[in-house]
């Protein structure tokens, strides 16, 4: 066995010639090793990615070194199949795997495209660079790890979206880097048309993502036009390989979004039978990708305010659940906006506790609940998952919601629906956030920090966004960036759900510009401003309704347009 550095590492395979190996240290800890030429700039790539990337979905860097034979970098072993020796041996997926694996890769890209430091994208997204790792039974669920990282690059910080603009990483060299990274690139299979031209995006993964699918799916590499699915999956590959990166899914939430919403209906937990097909057209941002109406949904009155163009000019339009954080104010203003603009809302605390604070600014009432007598808790005696079978009318009957709001499109869970509905385990937070959405364009979750962090946990899974509103100057915003950061990193988010909203804005806080480079352009849904009849509410003076009387202003239409296209 051949020694590295003074003996510190042993080779025990060679997993390619010259370039890759499973080694063991002094202590028999296995480690997976990789060599490059002297010289090689990619090692510096890949260490640089590896460093900056710190994820439960990609190897954990060890060391780096080098001596006359070479360049090493070492990472921690990862115990599994790749996705290339699973099709090998095994054949094909099936679709639901396929999905599921589909959302785990989802996930771990979301950490590179939405970098604190700016959006990275893998550029090398290929079955043997995906390992399925070993759970322990060689079963489902999977996880999944992506390695081989040298390819990985740095959006340039004025590309567009679509990536028609900017050439790559904003480096200062980039034809060269062009260039390289063009040359490195795996099967072309899986390359995006705009990476040949040197304007990769995030899109770029998303589309790999596509073939990836077609191959998992057949167990066959070729180009996405040439697998031929039908249904969903067909629908599927089309919706992340479309030549310009418009035609697209905007980006791997709207990914997970679309896959979900097929594994629900599949298994029977949506209740609406919404259509995969349907569910595609709504999350691709191409110009064709039309909003079917939804017929349980009342249509804005003609007569109503200029701001229902924002659901028939919405064309990306879909239904979302969004969970807030300590901030009972924002939700009951938004979701006053959200009515008054003709989206059926729905507005709920997710614990009792929270349920008071939102109460007061919806509706001004200030619940006690020590004060509630036993008999006014539980009237009603039902099994409480039968009620997610019932729609909105019925749990009106049951005292479970009031509406209110413009065309009483605005839908408030009762104090009642806080006590004989209680959201007490993460199974009931699944079953409300299925039921929200089929019933609902629009579900606002209010939390508190001190409610069951399980309960939250499950909530931040299953919901479509989680909106933080830190105060609109740059420390606040900081601060709360690196607490979603942290969680996303400790595997209880992800990250690209996360979205910013500056709350009590003013001209003399941070401008926009400054908050973009905080927490990206396209996480930050816009400002909502300083308001002394707000701070009056907030006190509770007397003389000051808690409800607010305006109509919205142009702010939250923008956070709204943001949120739900």
């Amino acid at each position: 066995m051949e020694g590295f550095t003074g003996g510190k590492y042993n080779i025990v395979e060679t997993l390619s010639y010259n370039r890759a190996f499973r080694v063991i240290d002094m202590n028999k800890h296995q480690y997976f090793m990789k060599r490059f030429e002297p010289g090689d700039g990619s090692f510096d790539d890949e260490k640089r990615n590896l460093s900056s990337v710190a994820c439960p979905y990609v190897p954990e860097l060890i060391e780096s070194f080098e001596d006359e034979s070479g360049r090493y970098i070492v990472t921690e072993w990862v115990s599994g199949v790749s996705i290339a020796d699973h099709v090998y041996n095994s054949g094909p997926f099936d679709v639901k795997e396929t999905a599921e694996i589909i959302i785990k890769l989802c996930e771990a890209l979301s950490f590179l495209h939405w970098r604190k430091d700016g959006a990275m994208v893998y550029l090398d997204l290929k079955p043997s660079n995906v390992i399925l790792r070993d759970n322990g039974s060689g079963t489902r669920p999977f996880d999944v790890c992506l390695v081989d990282l040298e390819s990985a690059r740095p959006v340039a910080a004025n590309a567009d979206r679509s990536g028609s603009k900017g050439d790559g990483d904003g480096s200062g060299n980039n034809d060269e880097r062009k260039a390289r990274k063009t040359l490195r690139l795996g099967s072309p299979y899986y390359t995006a048309p705009e990476v040949l031209f040197g304007k990769a995006c995030v899109q770029s993964d998303i589309y790999s993502i596509g073939v990836l699918a077609g191959y998992m799916l057949t167990g066959r590499e070729d180009y996405p036009s040439a697998y031929a699915l039908k249904g969903f999956a067909g629908e599927f590959v089309a919706g992340c390989t479309g030549p310009d990166p418009g035609l697209r899914f905007v980006n791997v939430s709207a990914v997970i979004e679309a896959v979900r919403a097929f594994l629900n209906a599949e298994t029977g937990k949506d209740q609406k039978k919404r259509g995969a097909s349907a569910v595609l057209s709504l999350l691709k941002r191409g110009e064709n990708a039309e909003r079917k109406a939804d017929e349980s949904r009342e249509k804005p009155a003609e007569n109503s305010s200029g701001a229902h163009r924002i659901i028939s000019d919405a064309m990306n339009f879909r239904r979302s659940c969004v969970m807030v954080e300590s901030n009972p104010c924002f939700v009951s203003e938004i979701g006053f906006a959200s009515a008054e603009m003709g989206l059926k809302t729905g507005v709920f605390a997710l614990c009792e506790r929270g349920r008071r604070n939102l109460d007061y600014y919806l509706t001004g009432q200030y619940f006690d609940v020590d004060k509630v007598a036993e008999k006014q808790i539980y009237p009603y005696v039902f099994d409480h998952k039968s009620m997610y079978l019932h729609g909105v009318n019925d749990w009106m009957e049951k005292g479970l919601l009031t509406a209110s709001g413009e065309g009483q499109r605005l839908y408030a869970g009762t104090f009642k629906k806080s006590l004989e509905l209680p959201l007490r385990r993460a199974e009931d937070v699944r079953m409300f956030v299925d039921w929200s959405l089929t019933n609902f364009d629009l579900t606002l979750v209010s939390v508190e920090r001190g409610d069951d962090e399980t309960l939250i946990n499950t909530l931040m899974e299953f919901c479509s966004y989680v909106v933080a509103t830190p105060d609109s100057n740059v420390e606040d915003m900081e601060s709360l960036r690196n607490y979603y950061l942290a969680l996303a990193q400790s595997g209880k988010i992800i990250y690209s759900k996360v979205r910013f909203v500056a709350w009590d804005y003013t001209n003399s806080d941070a401008d926009r510009e400054k908050l973009f480079k905080i927490v990206g352009k396209d996480k930050y849904l816009g400002e909502v401003f300083r308001s002394e009849e707000r701070i009056r509410r907030k006190n509770r003076m007397e003389d000051v309704k808690p409800v607010p009387e305006e109509a919205p202003s142009e702010q939250y239409e923008e956070i709204l347009q943001r949120l739900i296209s």
